[in-house]
């Protein structure tokens, strides 16, 4: 958001508590657990939010949704593109 990359980022943040409501969606915070496994991941992808969700994802058993290449592109995780 910081960066200009998403377009409307700002809105999206101020009110993503009523947004995850609208959609009966939760927030799931990040473990030490989680942190373990993002940082020992065999994946050479570098960026950190994406290697969170994608070991949140794989130590719940969770599918992530995304138009990423990267992640769609890594097999140790159940992805559906976003097309």
């Amino acid at each position: 958001m910081r960066l200009g990359r998403m377009p409307g980022a700002a809105g999206l943040v101020a009110r993503w508590s009523e947004l995850l409501e609208a959609m009966m969606a939760e927030g799931t915070p990040l473990t030490a657990h989680d942190m373990a496994r993002a940082g020992a991941m065999p994946w050479e992808h570098r960026g950190p939010f994406d290697r969170m969700i994608v070991a949140q994802a794989q130590l719940r058993g969770l599918r992530v949704v995304t138009r990423d290449a990267a992640i769609l592109g890594f097999r140790e995780v159940d992805c559906a593109d976003w097309a």
